[in-house]
């Protein structure tokens, strides 16, 4: 089976590092760090879009030697790193389109594309809309993706209603 993995890869930005102002304090950085090694689903909530992937970025460069392939689902246009795949561009290759609904093909999906030792979700309003969404949860479940990697759940303060 091809993997779209090459195509969603274009037109991304190099591999890179933000900084985030945000004081954590030692308790903060250990309890992330340990939702970031420990398999299963965790939901973080942070300020915004901004802050959460910055978070994200800087503990996956800490961890760059235990993680290989990362993954984010992500419905915003702010462009991931270059080092992670896009999971929303890679189900709209798989499926054949923005337009085309993916409930049906998401088991087949992860079976054949996704390769991830590590996903963290981007679950925006936008993203909380889709009607695939919820089908998309219950599949990560239903294959037991959560017994073997972690994934992170981030929510935002300022999410757009």
């Amino acid at each position: 089976m091809k993997r779209f993995y090459e195509q969603a890869k274009q037109n991304r930005m190099p591999q890179g590092f933000f900084s985030c102002y945000q004081q954590l304090s030692e308790r903060d950085i250990l309890e992330l760090q340990d939702l970031f090694l420990t398999n299963g689903m965790h939901r973080v909530t942070s300020y915004d879009l901004f802050t959460g992937r910055t978070l994200v970025d800087v503990f996956l460069q800490a961890m760059a030697p235990h993680y290989h392939e990362k993954a984010c689902l992500t419905m915003q246009t702010f462009t991931l790193d270059s080092a992670v795949l896009d999971l929303y561009t890679l189900l709209q290759l798989f499926v054949g389109g923005a337009h085309e609904d993916p409930t049906e093909h998401l088991e087949e999906f992860f079976t054949e594309q996704l390769y991830a030792d590590f996903m963290w979700i981007e679950e925006t309003a936008s993203l909380r809309a889709a009607s695939w969404y919820p089908t998309f949860l219950e599949t990560l479940t239903t294959l037991q993706l959560d017994h073997h990697i972690p994934i992170i759940i981030f929510s935002y303060e300022t999410d757009e209603r």
